[in-house]
């Protein structure tokens, strides 16, 4: 029968960032990769202890993650060399809002405390700091999902359109002469209008995602005269 060792030595070792694999940032999956050079716990990974950067000064714009990321971890597979933090809507948002933070290999760098994770014998790993250079991410994805409007509300008292998006949307992207009210589903059987003429202004943080439009004063003119905006059965964009 098999003998249990006389003697044994914990591997005492720290683990660290790959220097090869290092880093990878998915925009579009909303997923941050990190292999290292020992197998690590999965369930121990804590995304709290994650810091993105705009660059290696370290006094650049940076975002901590919150509570709202989380490790991606499986029960029949509990340990691996690369581990994987989703991160929340409310992270993502922020990111984004925080512009070009996040949006190439080039603006994003990634620092981590020890307490990030541990490896199969319980250490800590090496903090990576913004000076390391596995800082910077090896590979990026970028984000090719569009936004969609989500719902919005019109208070014609304010003529305000309050519209929210799926995501954190880029505020010289809105283009008002595509952006259309109208009192019938189908645009040919009634009246149409675009926006050409109004402001907008936009939430901040994880609010980005949220646009104020305060529409013209001779577009609502025109919208009134042609029953558009009159009740919610006439009110379609």
């Amino acid at each position: 029968s098999a003998k249990l060792v006389s003697s044994f030595t914990s591997d005492a070792t720290q683990p660290s960032i790959d220097s090869f694999a290092g880093i990878d940032f998915d925009a579009n999956a909303g997923i941050i990769s990190f292999t290292f050079d020992e197998y690590m716990i999965k369930s121990m990974t804590d995304p709290l202890q994650v810091t993105i950067h705009k660059d290696n000064t370290g006094s650049g714009t940076s975002y901590d993650l919150t509570s709202v990321s989380a490790p991606i971890t499986s029960t029949d597979r509990p340990f691996t060399k690369t581990l994987q933090v989703k991160l929340g809507e409310y992270d993502l948002n922020n990111l984004k809002y925080r512009y070009p933070l996040a949006s190439s290999i080039e603006y994003t760098y990634i620092t981590l405390k020890s307490t990030f994770s541990r490896d199969v014998y319980n250490n800590p790993i090496i903090p990576v700091e913004i000076t390391n250079i596995n800082a910077q991410i090896k590979s990026y994805v970028k984000d090719v999902t569009p936004p969609t409007l989500l719902t919005y509300t019109l208070d014609m008292s304010t003529n305000i359109m309050s519209l929210v998006f799926s995501e954190a949307v880029k505020p010289s992207s809105i283009d008002f002469s595509q952006i259309f009210m109208q009192n019938t589903a189908v645009a040919r059987f009634g009246f149409r209008t675009n926006l050409v003429g109004s402001s907008v202004d936009f939430g901040i943080n994880e609010l980005s995602t949220n646009a104020f439009i305060t529409i013209g004063t001779s577009i609502v003119a025109n919208m009134k005269r042609n029953g558009v905006g009159l009740n919610s059965t006439v009110t379609l964009l």
